[in-house]
């Protein structure tokens, strides 16, 4: 009885110790999947080549040593978070802040990028989110494109979908935050504050909004002089569109306008673009929006 015992209290004891040990393993994966992304929580500040600080691992192009327009605050459950406001730069007036990370290796086709932010817009200043994925060959494979233009006080999780064109496994990532207006400038005192980013999930099919019946690919590209994007409508709705460049950079945006039922092309002149690849994002009233890229010469 008393060996029985043992034995019973041994095994009990050996089941509880796996059960923990497989839950350690657990967490331990969804850390370092959540770690994929450097400084990915802003607790990790420098100094740039021109004396301004910035988050390890990612590039706030404005700071110096006499003004900066990415700051470090209080984050998202303690901690530090990368806050985007729009204040006076010498020389060149209040500018759209831009934080940019670093090209990082991932090896996976990630869905989605997650993280927590708080907004303070100032007039029709916009953040645009903009995560890119691309192969070796700096060949962009998927994309993700979002904004936020309403006022959240609070910390808030955010989830980005992140979409491609093909099967090919992305083996870096770029993400970029940009705060303001199309023309690169911001009303002073606009905020946004980023927090704990982390890239989640395999990709799913890109799913149309119900207001698309279709959505054609954009031609011709590479582009030279314009680039077409055609898209049909099973149901009136008011459309937006914005494209960016691979850094992130807001380069165009045709703010929402009516559409009837039916067939319909958008037409952008590219005669002021640079060669290269860009994205363009079409958002319909349902926010559920569409994402695609195209090469200009």
């Amino acid at each position: 009885m008393i060996t029985n015992s043992i034995l019973k209290f041994k095994a009990t004891t050996m089941r509880k110790f796996t059960q923990l040990f497989i839950f350690m393993v657990l967490m331990l994966g969804l850390t370092v999947s959540a770690q994929v992304i450097p400084n990915a929580g802003f607790e990790t500040w420098e100094a740039n080549l021109v004396g301004g600080q910035q988050p390890q691992g990612w590039q706030a192009l404005m700071n110096t040593s006499v003004a900066a327009n990415v700051v470090e605050v209080d984050g998202h459950g303690g901690g530090s978070a990368a806050q985007l406001i729009a204040t006076e730069i010498p020389g060149l007036g209040v500018m759209s802040p831009l934080l940019m990370s670093d090209f990082f290796n991932v090896d996976q086709k990630y869905g989605k990028l997650n993280g927590y932010l708080k907004s303070a817009p100032q007039g029709p200043d916009t953040l645009y989110i903009i995560v890119g994925m691309y192969s070796g060959n700096d060949d962009l494979v998927g994309a993700g494109v979002a904004f936020v233009k309403q006022q959240i006080s609070d910390f808030t999780e955010f989830s980005i979908n992140i979409f491609y064109e093909g099967d090919e496994i992305p083996e870096q990532c770029l993400i970029s935050f940009t705060a303001g207006r199309f023309d690169g400038s911001a009303t002073e005192g606009s905020a946004f504050v980023i927090d704990d980013l982390s890239l989640s999930e395999l990709a799913s099919v890109n799913e149309l909004s119900p207001v698309f019946a279709e959505v054609g690919e954009a031609y011709p590209s590479p582009a030279t002089s314009r680039i077409n994007i055609p898209f049909e409508l099973s149901e009136p709705d008011e459309l937006e569109i914005v494209i960016f460049d691979v850094t992130g950079r807001l380069v165009y945006s045709q703010a929402k306008q009516l559409y009837d039922l039916g067939n319909h092309e958008f037409t952008v002149l590219t005669d002021d673009f640079q060669s290269g690849t860009y994205v363009y994002s079409i958002i319909p009233s349902d926010g559920k929006s569409v994402t695609g890229k195209f090469m200009v010469r």
